[in-house]
């Protein structure tokens, strides 16, 4: 796989983890974190090359919202704008870390939740405006995520997906067409 992201500073340490990590199972042959939009489109159509040419098996959406229409302008697009783009202009299967992508338009994950990470921080918060020590709040480390698929993304790549498989999906959306 390739794996592609904005360049935030939270995009850049999670790609230094994952190249930390080693995969018996999987090959990532290619890390790109990118800050602007015409870079982002150039980098997918390589990608589409990569992938007929059987040089990648799918593509990896860490995160796209802090991508900026033009490098010299430091306001980042609508992730939706970027995600738009992408889902129809992407041929490879893509993964995505985060149920948002998957919503957005990324094939399938097993992601981390966003509404599960909101509540624990509001849990947090609660917490520590009640009085609680913050050293008695244990950190918390996800667990093994939601299997999620888009379907509309799946219909226009050629992917079948079983009813089956489908009903063992934690979430399986439509995509969001706007």
């Amino acid at each position: 796989i390739a794996i592609i992201s904005d360049d935030d500073a939270t995009s850049i340490a999670e790609l230094q983890d994952i190249q930390r990590e080693k995969s018996d199972t999987v090959e990532i042959t290619d890390f790109k974190s990118i800050s602007d939009f015409v870079t982002w489109k150039k980098r997918i159509i390589e990608y589409n090359q990569a992938y007929k040419n059987h040089e990648i098996d799918a593509l990896c959406i860490l995160n796209y919202h802090t991508i900026r229409e033009d490098p010299e302008i430091s306001r980042s697009m609508l992730p939706k704008d970027v995600m738009y783009w992408t889902t129809n202009n992407c041929i490879v299967p893509t993964m995505g870390m985060r149920d948002f992508a998957i919503a957005d338009g990324v094939l399938c994950g097993v992601v981390e939740s966003s509404e599960d990470h909101g509540r624990e921080a509001a849990a947090y918060a609660a917490a520590l405006l009640k009085g609680v020590d913050i050293k008695n709040l244990p950190v918390k480390i996800s667990g093994t995520g939601l299997t999620m698929v888009n379907l509309d993304t799946a219909k226009r790549l050629g992917i079948s997906i079983p009813e089956s498989v489908q009903k063992k999906k934690k979430k399986v959306f439509q995509a969001r067409t706007e």
